[in-house]
């Protein structure tokens, strides 16, 4: 060990970088350890042993710890009087996913003990014999199995369990509480899809058989799978018009002033038509009069 607090002791850690023990990078044997900027790596037990005592992360970075699988932040009672108790208050970021807060299985720790301030970014749960690590949105960052049988947490929290959300090729997994109902929005809004994909169904099953019943609360770790289809986007395409007339066929409408390359200087008044209708009556009547005095004569 790098530091180990024992019975009575309190040690807090800031500020620093622990790497490269031989064993963990900090032990709480009885005592009690706060961990605020702490980054801890290349440890080859793990991280951090909880050994009967109680740890408080408030800022702590994990990278890889442990030999052949990665360990965190581990949860034991070897020959410690207590209880191991893990505080989170604050945030905790891991670059290994891999049981990132784990119980050990050869122990004698029969009971253990979780809280969640209000302070903390990051919580850990208890969600039907697996502990979890989130983040502030209740998603799942690390999910451990507690292996060994009989293993008992004590918190203030209220049961969770693990609802994963299948959808085509993603998956996402978040805690819930237990017994309670999940609705259609909950599952949409952990759903990410593309501009050409749209939810078509919530299932049970991965083969779209059996339509999951959201009236029904969940008690244990529950998978939805979201049939996911793409758009018809038919309804945007403009429909054809029956006018089957070869555009080439039209027949070109050339102004008259156009033609022949005249131009038409007549005004568009009227008022030279009306003159013109005056004259001509005028000389048919010039005409009639000369004809009848042909006629006396």
């Amino acid at each position: 060990m790098i530091f180990t607090a024992v019975s009575g002791a309190e040690l807090t850690l800031k500020d620093i970088t622990l790497q490269f023990a031989p064993k963990y990078g900090v032990q709480a044997f009885d005592g009690s350890v706060i961990l605020d900027g702490v980054e801890i790596k290349g440890c080859t037990y793990g991280a951090v042993l909880v050994n009967g005592g109680t740890v408080t992360v408030k800022d702590l970075i994990l990278g890889y710890n442990g030999e052949g699988a990665n360990n965190g932040i581990e949860l034991d009672k070897g020959s410690a009087q207590g209880n191991p108790k893990l505080i989170m208050d604050g945030t905790f970021i891991t670059y290994e996913k891999e049981n990132a807060v784990r119980v050990a299985s050869n122990s004698n720790v029969t009971t253990f003990e979780i809280e969640n301030t209000e302070n903390t970014v990051n919580k850990v749960f208890v969600a039907d014999k697996n502990v979890v690590l989130t983040d502030a949105n209740d998603n799942i960052i690390s999910e451990s199995s507690i292996d060994k049988d009989g293993v008992t947490a004590t918190t203030d929290e209220a049961e969770k369990v693990v609802l994963t959300i299948v959808a085509a090729d993603s998956t996402k997994s978040i805690v819930v509480d237990k017994d309670s109902v999940i609705t259609e929005e909950t599952v949409k809004n952990n759903v990410s899809l593309a501009e050409d994909q749209t939810i078509d169904g919530f299932y049970a099953d991965s083969a779209y058989e059996t339509a999951f019943d959201f009236s029904k609360a969940i008690s244990a770790n529950t998978t939805i799978y979201v049939k996911v289809a793409l758009v018809d986007d038919t309804d945007d395409v403009t429909p054809p018009t029956d006018d089957t007339t070869d555009p080439s066929e039209e027949e070109e409408v050339v102004p008259s002033e156009e033609v022949e390359g005249e131009k038409d200087e007549t005004p568009k008044t009227g008022v030279v038509s009306f003159a013109g209708v005056a004259i001509a009556i005028l000389a048919i009547g010039t005409v009639s009069l000369v004809a009848l005095k042909r006629k006396d004569a």
